[in-house]
This record gives structure tokens, sequence and C-alpha cells, in this order.
């Protein structure tokens, strides 16, 4: 923290947020000081005669906290990719998963998969959601287990009707899933 006048009169920072030496240095810290919210770790000094000088080091206590964040810090979640950037499921008429080999079918669907997959890392592709939803998306999840990511844009080719496994056959009932 700066007591200087000068830093908030060139400060494009404080500019930007408003502050002045008057009400920083006079009002608001001497009152975050009173009620415990912040705590001086090292006193700064300012030798005008050297032109030396030391920033005054604050820390926000455990009460400022409180004032913050009263329902506690959020919970954040890991974020992880569950799936191959390529990966390709075959089903049965019974919704069944069933292996297949690799064809020059697979292969062309595998490759197009990942200039897809491509493309999404390479651009920022977000979910705009507000504080507050991230507590009711918590709210839902079905345990503790359950995978949560937000930034989930990877996905997966699923084909229906065993079609990659029979001779000449067009692939038909294909589907992209996995992103949100």
């Amino acid at each position: 923290m700066s007591f200087r006048t000068n830093w908030y009169i060139n400060s494009h920072e404080a500019q930007r947020a408003g502050l002045s030496h008057k009400f920083t240095c006079e009002i608001a810290y001497p009152e975050f000081l009173r009620r415990v919210l912040v705590q001086e770790i090292a006193a700064g000094f300012n030798d005008r005669r050297s032109g030396r000088g030391e920033t005054t080091r604050i820390r926000g206590t455990p009460r400022l906290l409180a004032v913050l964040v009263p329902d506690g810090l959020p919970q954040f979640w890991e974020i992880a990719r569950k799936v191959a950037p390529d990966r390709i499921v075959l089903r049965d008429e019974t919704k069944q998963d069933i292996p297949f080999e690799e064809t020059a079918l697979t292969q062309q669907a595998r490759a197009h998969l990942r200039t897809i997959n491509g493309l999404f890392q390479r651009h920022l592709i977000d979910l705009r959601l507000p504080d507050s939803g991230y507590a009711d998306l918590h709210l839902h999840r079905k345990s503790e287990e359950s995978f949560f990511d937000l930034s989930r844009f990877v996905l997966h080719r699923t084909f229906n009707n065993a079609c990659l496994i029979r001779p000449n056959a067009r692939p038909e009932g294909s589907r992209f899933y996995g992103a949100w």
C-alpha cells in the first residue's frame, strides 16, 4: 500500500479505481486497522532526501475474508478430459457398445474428429455462467464422484445399427456427443 500522494495522482490503477490519497490513507486504511480487517506486515517509509522508500505491506485477516465471502470460499472442481480426442463408439440396435476393427471408414471418422476437436482446442469456447449459477450446478450434481467439466468441448462420434462391421455398409445414424 502506498502512502505517497503522487502515486494516487499519477497511477492509472488508482485513477481507474477512483482512489484518492485522502480516502485511502486517512479514512479507509485506519478504519480497516481499527476493525482488524487488515494487519500491517511491514511498515513502509519514504526518505525524501535520498528518494528511497518502501511500500507498506498489508495482509487481509480471516475477519476480512468473512466479510468478503460470508458463505465461505467457493468450491472448485478439477477440470480434466474424460475422452480421447478421436474416440469412436459403435452401438447395436439395443444401444450397447460393441467392438469393431479399424477400417478406412473409422480412420476417416477419427481424422475428422481430430480436426474438429483440434479446432475447439485452439479457440476459446466457454459457457457464460454467473457465480450464482455455480452453486445451482453444484446442488444438481448426482454425487460427489460425478464428473463436472464446464470446458467439456471434446466430441466423440457414435455410430448406430452396427454399420461399421457390415461389409460395404454406409455409416448411418452417426451422431456427435460429449460437448456441453
